[in-house]
């Protein structure tokens, strides 16, 4: 059955009109989250006692899904994310980062609806993105090893690429790119990992949930869409 972008499999088109109050809200509480964070990042190393630069590495799966309201029931999807990024730490507890991650999201369905009918088709939504988070850090200091650590913060992300992928009964797949999906996302983030001194280098691992404010779909701000994914990482801190 032939489809030309999300809206249409999730649920039947509207004509696009303005977004609603709720959409516009959205890169505003992103932006106060960021400047929350630069403020916050500004105020505490007049604290600080041990100031240091480094960088690392992450490498992972995000476990993603679209939530919101859709005919089309959406599961979670394990994809690929990855990426690097560069941290300050102001004293032993406190750092921030700023990181450039590569992200698939999107979400998967047993049963596609499209034009309003059940297909019994089944298939994946994915959303790549280019993330940038902006981190708040705090260690926990252990007598071992093993440092746990939590952090929370924002990104911004660019959507690069959205592709749709449709499988019949006998499995044959009918792939399609779709433009009709938000070109941003604003992201809060909530995380935390363990880091490992191995032979002097930190070896670290961690999770982190992001939840997207905007409206992934902005043609059906009627009945908006929005990203949530897990991602679970493992890399390098430097």
């Amino acid at each position: 059955m032939p489809f030309t972008n999300v809206s249409a499999m999730i649920t039947l088109r509207v004509p696009r009109i303005l977004p609603t109050t709720e959409d516009n809200a959205m890169p505003k509480i992103a932006l106060s989250l960021m400047v929350l964070l630069v403020a916050t990042s500004v105020a505490i190393p007049q604290y600080a006692t041990a100031q240091e630069w480094g960088g690392g590495l992450r490498l992972g799966t995000s476990i993603a899904t679209l939530r919101g309201n859709s005919n089309t029931s959406f599961g979670y999807r394990a994809t690929l994310a990855g990426g690097a990024g560069v941290s300050y730490r102001f004293n032993e507890y406190f750092g921030t980062r700023a990181e450039v991650m590569y992200v698939q999201r999107g979400g998967s369905t047993d049963n596609a609806i499209i034009g309003g009918v059940e297909t019994g088709l089944t298939g994946d939504v994915t959303i790549t993105y280019v993330d940038l988070p902006l981190l708040l850090t705090l260690d926990l200091p252990t007598r071992s090893s093993v440092i746990p650590n939590i952090f929370a913060g924002a990104a911004y992300a660019s959507n690069v690429e959205t592709l749709i992928v449709l499988r019949d009964e006998t499995g044959a797949e009918t792939s399609n790119s779709d433009n009709s999906i938000a070109g941003t996302d604003y992201l809060g983030i909530v995380g935390a990992g363990l880091a490992f001194n191995i032979s002097g280098q930190r070896v670290v691992l961690e999770g982190r949930a992001t939840i997207g404010l905007n409206n992934v779909r902005p043609t059906r701000p009627d009945a908006p869409l929005r990203n949530t994914s897990f991602l679970i990482t493992a890399g390098l801190d430097f």
